[in-house]
């Protein structure tokens, strides 16, 4: 009896050991970055699922899962031919299908473009008031993942703001009637990434620069001063090492000859003076010499 349940036991255990080592291993979890560095490694296609509900994408290989935000995977520069939801990616078909996470998988269409290859800061005029391109963002109307339409807001300090569609449904304004915003190929919209770009309203002044044109006359031939240049002239430095105190005072030429000549004039003033001072000493000696000769005839 003892050694039918021993052989029993060691039945279920042997037959347990077989299942466990049969079932295939779950994937362990580690970050994208790490997940998509094997993947290039092993040329491995990962699955791509994507979870409306909590806005993340899920990546999976035979070995290894992650899960990120949406918007972190959109800004991936992934290779297209499988991080683009393409059928090669072991997504399945067109038709999305739910799993027990609520999450729906891609279709099988590439994800290769973005709203900023296609639009960029501009103006619009609606209804007599101008309004400026001041965001695009992508639509996912069923959840799946895949983008379905492309929203434009537009801002304006004239009016209230409006926000458009390119698809719309019946005789409302969309988006495709402004030439603007209007696409080459309107399935490009399908091609889009789950992203969005911003714009900042465009500068005044940058705008009146190209619609003013260039005046430098009048009509009366009065030449238009230029303020900003004379101010610029106004403020050009001096020569290094020199400045406006700094400069040689050159000596005119007949300054150099009447100072000669006033020197000539003192030098022989100065000698006829000397002379005549010796002259009259010698003439009052011979007067003092004839004094005594005279005395002693006497």
């Amino acid at each position: 009896m003892r050694s039918g349940k021993f052989w029993l036991t060691a039945g279920l255990l042997a037959a347990a050991s077989v299942v466990l080592l049969s079932s295939p291993a779950r994937a362990q979890s580690v970050t994208c970055d790490q997940l998509l560095e094997d993947a290039a490694r092993s040329g491995e296609s990962p699955g791509i699922s994507i979870s409306s509900a909590r806005a993340t994408v899920t990546l999976m290989t035979s070995r290894w899962r992650c899960t990120e935000s949406l918007e972190k995977f959109s800004r991936r520069k992934l290779d297209p031919n499988w991080a683009r939801g393409d059928e090669t990616s072991g997504l399945g078909d067109d038709s999305s299908s739910d799993d027990r996470s609520g999450s729906k998988r891609y279709r099988s269409v590439r994800c290769d473009k973005h709203p900023r290859d296609f639009w960029t800061a501009m103006t619009l005029e609606i209804g007599g008031a101008e309004y400026w391109l001041a965001k695009v963002f992508t639509l996912d109307l069923d959840g799946d993942g895949h983008v379905d339409n492309i929203g434009f807001r537009l801002r304006s300090d004239e009016g209230q703001d409006r926000t458009l569609r390119y698809r719309i449904r019946g005789k409302k304004l969309s988006a495709s009637d402004f030439p603007k915003l209007r696409l080459a190929d309107e399935q490009l919209i399908s091609r889009m990434c789950p992203s969005s770009v911003s714009f900042r309203e465009p500068i005044d002044e940058a705008l009146q620069v190209e619609d003013e044109p260039k005046v430098e006359k009048d009509q009366k031939g009065f030449s238009v001063p230029n303020l900003a240049k004379q101010s610029r002239r106004g403020r050009v430095p001096t020569e290094a090492g020199k400045r406006p105190e700094d400069k040689t005072w050159k000596t005119p030429v007949w300054l150099w000859i009447g100072g000669g000549v006033a020197i000539a004039l003192l030098v022989l003033g100065g000698v006829a003076l000397v002379m005549l001072m010796r002259r009259r000493k010698a003439s009052d000696e011979d007067d003092d010499d004839d004094e005594d000769f005279d005395d002693e005839e006497d």
